[in-house]
C-alpha cells in the first residue's frame, strides 16, 4: 500500500513538473512569436527558427542580468532579440582597443551642455556594417561645421558616411570592418566631404567616388582630448558634439535610463551630445531611432563605458 501511495505521489510530482515546464516553454515560444510579428522577422528553415529561438531565450537571461546590474536603467527585448553575440559584434566597429587610462573627474567643474537638438531628433542606422566610426566622425563634423557657420539650432547639410567607408583604407580603418574617427578627420583635411544626398549610404564596402565631392568642405585637422579626462571632454562639449569611443558590448537591449555598469574594451564609435553637468552624459548612437531613448543612451558621468578614453574633434 505504501509503495502504491509513493508511486502515485511521485507521478503527481512528475506530472506537475512536466506541466510547469511545458507551460514555461509555451510562454517563451509565445513571446518569441510576438517578437517575430512585431519586428517582421522571417526564417528560411526550421533549423534557423530553432537557432534564433535559442538566441532569444539566451537574450532574456542577459536582459535580466543587465537590469540587475544597472538599477537606474531598463533593458528589454527589441529589434536585436534574436541576435547572437557574434551578430552584435558586427555592429561594433571601433578599432582602437582598450586605453587603460585612469579616469580624471571633478564633478563641480562641469557645465551642462546640450547639442542633441541639432539633428531634429533623427538618428541614422548603420545596418549590419561595422561603420559606427564613420557615423560618429560624420555627426561631429556636420554639427561643428554648422555651428562654425552660425547654425546653432539645426544642421543644414548632412554628410556622407559612405564616402568614408569607401575611400579610407588605413591600418586601423577598413570600411565595414571597422575604423577610427581620427582617420576620418585626417582624410577630410585633404579631401572634400560629400553630402549625404550626393553620396548616399549603402552599408557595404564600395568603390571610392571622390569625383562626387569636389564642392564639399574640409576640416583643418583634429584635436585629440586627454585620455580619461572627463572634465576635458565635457569642457570641449560646450563647443559642440564630440566623437568618442565606448564599450557597447552590453548595450543591445538598452531602452531607457542611466547605465552605470559597463565593461572597458573600447569597441564602438558614437557621438557625445549632452550632459546635465552632474549625473549623466547622453550619447547619440547609430542603431536607428527605435533603439534606446529615440536612438540615444545615457551613461553615468564618471566615464562609464569609457566615453572619455578616446575622444576627438575636427578643427575648422
Amino acid at each position: 500500500m505504501k509503495t502504491l501511495v509513493l508511486v502515485v505521489a511521485v507521478s503527481a510530482v512528475l506530472a506537475a513538473y512536466y506541466a510547469y515546464n511545458v507551460s514555461e516553454d509555451q510562454m517563451l515560444e509565445s513571446g518569441f512569436q510576438t517578437f517575430i510579428n512585431t519586428y517582421e522577422k522571417s526564417y528560411g528553415s526550421v533549423e534557423e527558427y530553432n537557432f534564433r529561438f535559442e538566441a532569444y531565450k539566451s537574450n532574456l537571461n542577459k536582459i535580466a542580468e543587465e537590469n540587475r546590474k544597472n538599477p537606474q536603467a531598463h533593458f528589454a527585448i527589441n529589434q536585436f532579440g534574436d541576435f547572437t553575440d557574434a551578430d552584435m559584434k558586427k555592429l561594433l566597429g571601433y578599432r582602437g582597443g582598450k586605453t587603460n587610462q585612469p579616469t580624471k573627474f571633478t564633478p563641480t567643474d562641469v557645465t551642462p551642455a546640450d547639442w542633441s537638438h541639432l539633428w531634429k531628433n533623427t538618428v541614422k542606422n548603420q545596418g549590419i556594417c561595422g561603420s559606427c566610426w564613420t557615423f560618429s566622425a560624420t555627426a561631429v563634423f556636420e554639427a561643428r561645421h554648422a555651428i562654425k557657420n552660425g547654425y546653432t539650432t539645426e544642421i543644414k547639410t548632412f554628410y556622407s558616411e559612405q564616402e568614408l567607408i569607401d575611400c579610407i583604407k588605413t591600418k586601423d580603418s577598413q570600411g565595414c570592418n571597422g575604423g577610427i574617427a581620427t582617420d576620418a578627420y585626417e582624410f577630410l583635411n585633404h579631401h572634400q566631404f560629400c553630402s549625404q544626398e550626393l553620396y548616399p549610404y549603402q552599408g557595404i564596402d564600395g568603390t571610392c567616388q571622390l569625383d562626387k565631392c569636389a564642392a564639399g568642405p574640409n576640416d583643418d585637422g583634429r584635436t585629440d582630448l586627454p585620455s580619461g579626462d572627463v572634465n576635458a571632454v565635457l569642457t570641449e562639449l560646450t563647443n559642440g558634439p564630440v566623437a568618442v569611443a565606448v564599450d557597447a558590448t552590453r548595450w543591445a537591449f538598452y531602452t531607457s535610463g542611466i547605465v552605470t555598469d559597463c565593461d572597458n574594451e573600447l569597441n564602438h564609435g558614437v557621438t557625445l551630445t549632452k550632459t546635465d553637468g552632474s549625473n549623466f552624459v547622453q550619447i547619440r548612437n547609430s542603431w536607428g531611432p527605435a533603439w534606446g531613448e529615440s536612438g540615444n543612451i545615457r551613461l553615468g558621468i564618471n566615464n562609464v563605458c569609457g566615453f572619455a578614453d578616446s575622444a576627438t574633434v575636427p578643427k575648422f
